[in-house]
């Protein structure tokens, strides 16, 4: 075998493991991520928004009301987001191996203990109350749509998706949330958490 054909095996081998690697974080990390926050926000949206005052319906702040009001509605819509949470903190610590960039966005962490504080706050059946209450990090599904970006950007770089499939141009499109969700980085957090 000639120097050129071993080298250009080698170029086509690289390419179809970097291939293999970006489908990877879409299959197995980012896409799935991305479809559970989809899930919650429309699970949110069955929840009050604001309360009589006007103030912003915080999740953490209505625990006992929720679990003692006769809405079982409410309380599932509550239990399918806990859920949900759980499964995206799962997601995130069992394939940190695949995160586009190390160490990831400070988002991440800060959703591992929006999680894991709601999620203990809704066991206690106690509200969340300032200053303890951890917000939803604003910047998370900004994040997680910005990696599906540069992941599906490279794979069509590779020729492994077509042009024009690396999906939304603006972030908020890609959540279909533009009203609901301020711009990333300017360390407001969403609404209605």
């Amino acid at each position: 075998m000639s120097t050129w054909t071993v080298t250009l095996q080698r170029r086509q081998s690289a390419k179809a493991a970097e291939i293999d690697f970006l489908r990877r974080q879409l299959n197995d990390l980012y896409g799935p991520i991305y479809m559970r926050l989809w899930a919650t926000f429309k699970l949110r949206a069955l929840l009050p928004t604001v309360n009589a005052d006007g103030t912003p319906w915080i999740l953490g702040g209505h625990i006992e009301e929720t679990q003692a009001g006769p809405d079982r509605s409410l309380k599932d819509a509550f239990e399918e987001m806990l859920s949900i949470g759980d499964e995206v903190e799962e997601l995130l610590i069992g394939k940190s191996g695949l995160f586009v960039v190390f160490p990831p966005p400070t988002s991440y962490g800060q959703l591992i203990a929006y999680s894991r504080l709601l999620r203990l706050a809704w066991q206690n059946g106690k509200d969340q109350s300032e200053p303890g209450r951890v917000p939803f990090p604003a910047d998370f599904p900004f994040d997680i749509a910005d990696a599906i970006r540069q992941i599906r950007s490279r794979l069509v770089e590779l020729g492994a998706m077509p042009p024009g499939t690396q999906g939304a141009a603006n972030l908020a499109d890609a959540f279909l949330l533009a009203p609901r969700l301020p711009q990333p980085g300017t360390g407001t957090t969403h609404t209605v958490t």
